[in-house]
């Protein structure tokens, strides 16, 4: 659990009586080590009780506040980037057991049956990872999974250690070392270790829990640290106030002068939203009714006071007041969701594997005369020469296709709209060509319709159709997809910079 006001000062009275209890010790061994004892290899205290923590084959190791017995890597300290050593005994739990405190830091816990609802490619710190929650709870039901041994996945995804792509709505089982890290609940998965993060389904993602402003500023936020929310506007909507970077503030839009006056001296009718996993194109002053993300924590003041924010997964996540966002699709005129067309008119016509991955992305395109509904399809992802999907990218439900139009998957908005001048359909995380990897059309029921490169091949440099760094376009020629891949039907083209992403043919 994170340090709450009166756990803070707690903990601040504890330190003061410790160090008015060492006023009178023998000054001429200590050194400045930040208040935690040095690495001598000398048993370490445990706190105010005196008593002295266990040590293993490894030396010894951090007590935290209960005392409990924890493996040490090369800081000493469990939970930090540094310690990659793991304990060996593995303790079943659940997440609410660790969100309630009864499982002690630093021990290896095995987790079953929890639904991804949200993966992140940087915490902040380099590291990987992914929200988990347990689909039978509705509070104290959320967690932070970091994979520490994929820092910076230089292909964009989120995997596994068997190779599989983690998409959200999959049913994982985790096996990592919990700790509170940056006042987080969460776990460390050690991926070349004794953990495992393994995908054994998929399900339907937990309802959201409906949150108003004051909910996120009271104590009833942290049972739901880490779980799927919805922040609601309640009467007027949001207005957006700030944005720094990864992050934008929205605070209740006032209808009276005198609440304005009020905002001067008080910002208790505003609070932050994290987005730092997709990017949602705000301006000072837009207007919104909700945000749908799982519900992060940050400190402000290390260690003593911090704030929830929801981190938003994709544009649908934020209703704007004017309506955006919401439908996360096109539908035709009559404003009813076309049947899929015939397989044959959809196909695969630009992929760029952008130096940087966040100028990666994903095109294809109607060629038939009549709308298409991508509800029907998916784009198999096969990587480094697999023979069968690692994963697969889906559509943004309830999307439609018009004739001759584009439907273009980046990474990231933000970077995408700047560097492109143009806005991506959807954002999705696996849009990542890297040179390498086929990528297919397919129906639901796997059926292919569409490829580009040969599946079960890994090209080289030199090979007829790698392309690192490079973008790769449908010749204009090509009306109908195919199944089976042929070089000559695409342009490859080795500046990023000439890419058209939601144009085809290019002008």
């Amino acid at each position: 659990m994170r340090i709450t006001s009166l756990r803070a000062a707690a903990l601040l009275l504890a330190a003061t009586t410790w160090m008015a209890g060492c006023k009178d010790d023998d000054k001429d061994d200590e050194t400045d080590t930040g208040g935690l004892p040095t690495d001598t290899g000398e048993p370490m205290e445990t706190g105010e009780t005196g008593e002295t923590a266990e040590t293993g084959e490894t030396g010894p190791g951090e007590s935290g506040e209960t005392g409990a017995t924890g493996a040490t890597g090369e800081t000493g300290l469990p939970g930090e980037s540094g310690d990659t050593s793991e304990p060996v005994v593995t303790v079943p739990a659940t997440v609410e057991d660790l969100q309630l405190g009864r499982i002690d830091e630093n021990v290896r816990v095995a987790l079953e049956g929890l639904v991804v609802t949200g993966i992140f490619l940087d915490d902040g710190e380099g590291e990987p990872g992914f929200f988990v929650q347990d689909p039978d709870s509705r509070s104290n039901a959320g967690l932070k999974v970091l994979l520490t041994d994929q820092r910076f996945p230089l292909d964009g995804v989120v995997t596994v250690p068997d190779g599989s792509i983690l998409n959200e709505g999959d049913l994982v089982d985790v096996t990592a070392v919990y700790a509170e890290i940056r006042g987080v609940t969460s776990v460390r998965a050690y991926l070349s270790g004794q953990s495992e993060v393994r995908i054994v389904g998929s399900t339907d993602l937990p309802d959201p829990v409906e949150l108003g402003l004051a909910d996120l500023q009271g104590d009833l936020a942290d049972s739901y640290e880490s779980m799927l929310v919805t922040v609601l506007a309640q009467g007027l909507p949001f207005e957006v106030r700030a944005i720094d970077g990864d992050e934008f503030t929205l605070g209740q839009a006032s209808a009276s002068l005198f609440s304005r006056v009020l905002r001067i001296f008080s910002d208790s009718d505003e609070f932050v939203v994290d987005d730092a996993i997709f990017g949602v194109p705000v301006s000072i002053g837009d207007r919104v009714r909700r945000v749908t993300g799982p519900l992060h924590f940050e400190f402000v003041v290390p260690d003593v006071r911090g704030e929830f924010k929801p981190a938003p997964r994709r544009l649908e996540d934020v209703l704007f007041a004017d309506g955006s966002g919401e439908t996360g699709g096109e539908t035709g005129d009559s404003g009813v969701v076309v049947p899929p067309a015939d397989p044959r008119a959809l196909l695969l016509t630009e992929l760029a594997a952008n130096e940087r991955i966040e100028g990666r992305f994903i095109e294809v395109t109607n060629a038939s005369a009549v709308p298409i509904s991508l509800d029907a399809y998916r784009i198999g992802v096969y990587r480094n020469g697999a023979t069968s999907p690692q994963g697969y990218l889906n559509f943004t439900d309830g999307a439609v296709l018009a004739p001759g139009d584009s439907w273009v998957m980046a990474v990231n908005r933000r970077f995408f709209t700047a560097f492109y001048e143009v806005e991506p359909d959807q954002i999705e995380l696996g849009a990542t060509p890297d040179g390498q990897d086929v990528y297919t059309i397919e129906n639901l029921g796997g059926d292919i319709y569409d490829v580009f490169g040969r599946i079960g091949e890994e090209p080289r440099i030199g090979d007829d159709w790698f392309h690192d760094d490079s973008i790769v376009e449908r010749a204009a020629f090509v009306t109908a997809p195919s199944p089976d891949f042929s070089v000559s039907e695409w342009v490859f083209n080795n500046l990023s910079d000439l890419a058209s992403p939601g144009v085809h043919p290019k002008p």
